[in-house]
């Protein structure tokens, strides 16, 4: 590898590394401060099970509901939220014939708040007792301000929103 090329993919790497990682605290943080109640059990499970210290990698997995918060997170906001693909061979997608060396390009952003995946796309999966990717996990549910017209409403569905 050429410096200038092996200088370019270690720019890329830490770009990459950093803006995805930066992305996803932003938005815990932004959705942990307008979801009190799911910040308060978070707060509570990290108490209990950690005692006040700080964590090591190996105890990730006794904390459950960190990791539903966290996949709740990368739900709606996922870091790389289109990809695209070039098909190297003829084939259908959706009752549609695709030829070789076409793009398609795909939203996880769109299809995270699809219907056909999901109840009600911004709040699904609600806390656990639906249908989710593991139904084992209690899984918090975070609604942009824009998904909640600009406030939590006191009508509607915002009594079930958090288990």
């Amino acid at each position: 590898m050429t410096p200038p090329r092996l200088r370019d993919e270690a720019i890329t790497f830490f770009i990459a590394g950093h803006e995805t990682t930066a992305q996803m605290l932003a938005w815990t943080w932004s959705e942990l401060g307008e979801n009190l109640a799911v910040e308060a059990r978070l707060h509570d499970e990290l108490h209990d099970g950690l005692g006040g210290r700080l964590p090591e990698a190996t105890e990730f997995g006794r904390l459950p509901y960190l990791q539903a918060v966290m996949n709740e997170i990368l739900r709606l906001y996922p870091p790389a939220y289109i990809t695209a693909r070039e098909t190297i061979e003829s084939c259908e997608l959706g009752g549609c014939i695709i030829p070789a060396g076409k793009m398609i390009i795909f939203s996880q952003w769109v299809a995270h708040r699809d219907p056909h995946f999901y109840d009600d796309p911004p709040s699904a999966p609600r806390d656990g007792s639906t249908a989710s990717r593991n139904a084992c996990q209690p899984v918090p549910t975070f609604h942009s301000a824009t998904e909640r017209g600009g406030a939590l409403d006191k009508d509607s569905r915002s009594s079930k929103r958090w288990s």
